[in-house]
């Protein structure tokens, strides 16, 4: 059995895509998914409901991914854990690739290959991009919206804190040997349509960041990198010299935010990319 986590604020625009691929090709038996809705307003609660089993749908008034997620972790029967972000498409295929690999021992912690769907997506959005995803940073472990703890990487912590990033907090838990990367399993990411999300998106990711050396000082936030190292990788790639300002003025625009962000984190307002939940099903 493998238990899926997905925590879902408002997300009836995308629900339906995110479910039928995690349930095409799904032995019911080896599949529980649990949508943990978090202050929606809207018709996700009812339209996850209408799969029926395996999907298994929680409520509770507040809106926070961080009590979603506990919520989710309370119930789920497994203890092989994945956590979705409801805008994410993966297949069962996928799902089951990672399950096999955590439980081979290769890791404790897995995500899958990623694959960005630039369908209607900027200029822009699309040079941050073509270098965001040739940095050796994000080609060694890293996913978007998507990761799986095994048995023992589950205990490494009791629940989630409530921390801004969930999965800042989850990669900083294990060393770069104990996370892996499955090749052949992947997800379906769209990334922001404008420039303007993507600084909203990123600043959000940044300051998730700031918050976690802030509350946990102690702990490898990050892996250790330099922006000099990341501009000497790139002059090495002439390729990528046309989309490299696009980058810097997108780091370096989304620090500024975020470090002004941060001084009333405590009052921290979630800058949701709503430019890619557009509407994907019919009623």
């Amino acid at each position: 059995m493998i238990s899926v986590i997905v925590p879902a604020h408002n997300e009836e625009t995308v629900i339906v895509q995110c479910l039928e691929s995690l349930l095409n090709g799904a032995p019911p038996s080896e599949l529980e998914i649990i949508v943990s809705c978090n202050g929606c307003t809207d018709k996700t609660a009812k339209i996850a409901r209408g799969f029926g089993a395996p999907v298994r749908v929680l409520e509770t008034d507040k809106p926070s991914k961080i009590v979603a997620l506990n919520a989710g972790d309370e119930v789920a029967c497994s203890d092989l854990r994945f956590y979705i972000d409801a805008d994410v498409v993966i297949g069962f295929n996928s799902i089951r690739q990672m399950a096999v690999a955590l439980e081979r021992g290769d890791g404790l912690v897995a995500y899958p290959e990623v694959h960005i769907n630039f369908k209607a997506t900027s200029w822009l959005v699309w040079a941050y991009y073509k270098v965001w995803t040739q940095l050796p940073y994000n080609r060694t472990g890293v996913g978007t919206g998507v990761y799986a703890l095994s048995r023992e990487g589950r205990k490494r912590f009791s629940v989630f804190p409530d921390v801004i990033a969930d999965d800042g907090f989850v990669r900083a838990l294990f060393q770069a040997d104990e996370r892996i990367r499955v090749k052949g399993a992947y997800s379906t990411v769209r990334p922001p349509a404008n420039l303007w999300s993507l600084i909203k998106t990123n600043t959000r990711s940044r300051l998730g960041g700031y918050q976690l050396l802030e509350l946990f000082p102690d702990m490898p936030v990050l892996d250790a990198k330099s922006f000099r190292e990341i501009l000497g990788f790139l002059m090495k790639s002439p390729l990528l010299w046309l989309c490299m300002p696009v980058y810097v003025f997108v780091n370096w625009f989304t620090r500024l935010r975020a470090r002004k962000q941060h001084k009333s984190v405590k009052q921290f307002h979630w800058e949701r990319d709503e430019s890619r939940r557009v509407k994907t099903h019919s009623e």
